[in-house]
C-alpha cells in the first residue's frame, strides 16, 4: 500500500477504528482497546490532529501499564507518542518518550524489523489486531520519519536554525552541515551567530 493510497483511505481507516474501539469498550477487552486506541492515535497522527492522536497514545499506554506481559508494547505506544511529538517540533517530551521506550527494550528485547512492517506504510488491510508503528526503526538504526525530516532540515538552513534553537541544549556540539553546528564554539551560520545555547 502506497502512501497516496493511505491519504485516501484514512477517513474510512478512522471510521473502522472508531467502531472497533466502541465495540471493544462494550466488551472490556483492555489489549484490543490498547492496539485500537495505538491505531487511531496513528491515523490521527498522520491527519495532522496533534490533540486527538495524544490522547489516543495516552490511552493506549495507561491501558497497557495495567498489563506486566504487555511492556514491549508499551514500550511501542511511547515511541509512537514520540515520534508525533516530533513531527509537532516537541523535541524535549519526544526525547524523553524515546528514552523510556528505549529502557523497556533494552530489559524486554528490541523489536525485530519484521514487527515493525506493521505501519501504515506497509501494512495489510487489518489494522485492527496488530499495533501499528508510527516510525519504524530502520536496519541502519535511523528513524524512518525522522531521518526524512532531518534531511529537509539539512536542505535549509533557515528551518535548521529555527529547529536548532528550539531544541535547546539536548544537542549541543553536532555537526549539522559543514556550514553549520550546534557548537557554542562554532555557532554561525553562513557566517551570522547562531544563537548560543549552554
Amino acid at each position: 500500500m502506497g502512501t497516496a493510497d493511505i491519504f485516501k483511505r484514512l477517513a474510512s481507516i478512522e471510521t473502522d477504528l472508531l467502531q472497533q474501539l466502541r465495540d471493544i469498550e462494550a466488551t472490556q477487552e483492555h489489549l484490543e482497546l490498547a492496539i485500537l486506541s495505538n491505531n487511531l492515535g496513528i491515523v490521527y497522527h498522520t491527519q495532522g490532529r496533534f490533540a486527538d492522536a495524544d490522547w489516543a497514545h495516552k490511552r493506549c499506554a495507561s491501558i497497557l501499564q495495567r498489563f506486566d506481559n504487555a511492556q514491549r508494547l508499551l514500550a511501542q505506544s511511547l515511541a509512537n507518542r514520540a515520534a508525533l511529538y516530533r513531527t509537532f517540533h516537541e523535541y524535549h517530551e519526544a526525547e524523553r518518550l524515546f528514552q523510556v521506550a528505549s529502557t523497556i527494550w533494552d530489559r524486554q528485547g528490541w523489536p525485530m524489523q519484521n514487527e515493525m512492517r506493521h505501519n501504515l506504510e506497509e501494512a495489510s488491510d487489518d489494522l485492527t489486531t496488530e499495533m501499528l508503528w508510527a516510525e519504524p526503526i530502520e536496519p541502519s538504526g535511523l528513524l524512518r520519519v525522522y531521518s526524512r525530516e532531518v534531511q529537509k532540515l539539512k536542505e535549509s538552513p533557515d528551518l535548521l536554525r529555527d529547529t536548532v534553537a528550539k531544541l535547546g541544549p539536548w544537542y549541543h556540539d553536532v555537526q549539522l552541515t559543514p556550514e553549520i553546528s550546534t557548537s557554542p564554539f562554532a555557532a554561525t551560520v553562513h557566517g551570522e551567530p547562531l544563537e548560543v545555547f549552554v
